[in-house]
């Protein structure tokens, strides 16, 4: 009902004395009222999900922008987490072999430590091979 009909409804019924005419007209008002009250309440909660939407659009558009700047890293199909994981065992193994590393420059130490502490030569020369293997691994 459009706000020139509200105008002429309310017009005849306060021009009326014809008591039908001013129940229909006040009947029509109160249904022009509850729909009015119907539209604001859907009008509301269409604002309240568009903002929603658009949170989460702006949340989603973020984080696909961090997944986007990982993606010079990754490998064909790989996700970000695929990623993680294979860095976390290439450090595990990296761990592995320094671990290995320290415990032969600790035993070469010691081999050191003793030619030093004999004066032997041939344990020298041992000590002196050793080293030069290890170096070439």
């Amino acid at each position: 009902m459009s706000e020139v009909d509200v105008c002429e409804l309310a017009a005849q019924l306060v021009m009326t004395s014809n008591h039908g005419v001013r129940a229909k007209a006040a009947a029509e008002l109160r249904r022009l009222s509850d729909v009015e009250d119907e539209w604001m309440a859907l009008s509301q909660d269409q604002g309240k999900a568009q903002s929603q939407i658009d949170r989460l659009t702006t949340q989603r558009d973020a984080l696909q922008a961090v997944i986007d700047a990982c993606a010079i890293y990754l490998k064909e199909g790989e996700t970000p987490a695929q990623r993680i994981e294979r860095d976390h065992r290439d450090a595990l193994a990296l761990m592995s072999l320094l671990a290995q590393e320290k415990r032969k420059s600790e035993a070469l130490l010691e081999f050191a430590q003793e030619v030093r502490r004999t004066g032997d030569t041939r344990l020298a020369s041992m000590a002196i091979a050793i080293i030069a293997k290890a170096e070439g691994q």
